[in-house]
């Protein structure tokens, strides 16, 4: 039902868009402006109103997925284990619901083990709607970064998450992820280090 609504605006304003730039032709004949240009002008007005940020999004959205994705590995469990030999067999897996906390800049954290946690960040764009989201996995008592994602999305999200500008569905890309992410396997062998899954 909303998405009739909503079809239904859209529809409206394409109606009011297209009497304008009417409109904006009609008022340069008289005053001997050039009307292709002014209707232009008026089309291109009525566009940023509503869609200003579509171009811009679309361009840091694909920068970022060119430059900042990726999967990086710094250390295996195996050679964490090899440096750490006997540690491993003394950590035991902590229950998600337990687990979750937050961090003092903002992001999420997760501990995974007596020496291991997940630490997730998200970096958000003024005025555009561009994430980059940021995931490691660290060594609690070193500080040590095991491995490290970083994924970009745009977009304003659903109505059903409470994004008031999600009506925009035009405005927004695909999220990108790491080609080779084993993001969520390798924090699976963190937390289940001391020597099987459950």
């Amino acid at each position: 039902m909303f998405g009739l609504v909503v079809m239904a605006v859209i529809a409206v304003y394409l109606v009011v868009s297209l009497m304008v730039v009417l409109w904006a032709r009609s008022w340069a004949r008289k005053r001997s402006f050039s009307p292709t240009k002014a209707g232009w002008l008026a089309a291109l007005v009525m566009y940023l109103l509503v869609a200003w940020e579509q171009v811009p999004t679309y361009v840091v959205h694909k920068l970022y997925c060119a430059t900042e994705v990726g999967y990086w590995v710094y250390k295996t469990p195996s050679q964490w284990k090899k440096e750490n030999p006997g540690v491993a067999e003394t950590l035991h897996p902590v229950e998600e619901n337990v687990a979750r906390h937050r961090l003092r800049d903002g992001g999420t954290g997760a501990i995974l083990n007596e020496r291991f946690v997940e630490e997730s960040r998200v970096f958000k764009f003024p005025l555009l709607p561009v994430a980059v989201f940021h995931d490691v996995v660290v060594d609690s008592l070193t500080d040590e970064v095991m491995a490290r994602s970083v994924a970009v999305s745009s977009g304003y999200g659903s109505w059903e998450t409470g994004a008031w500008n999600s009506w925009k569905f035009w405005v927004g890309a695909d999220t990108c992820w790491p080609k080779k992410s084993r993001i969520r396997s390798d924090i699976r062998e963190f937390k289940y280090i001391h020597g099987g899954f459950e």
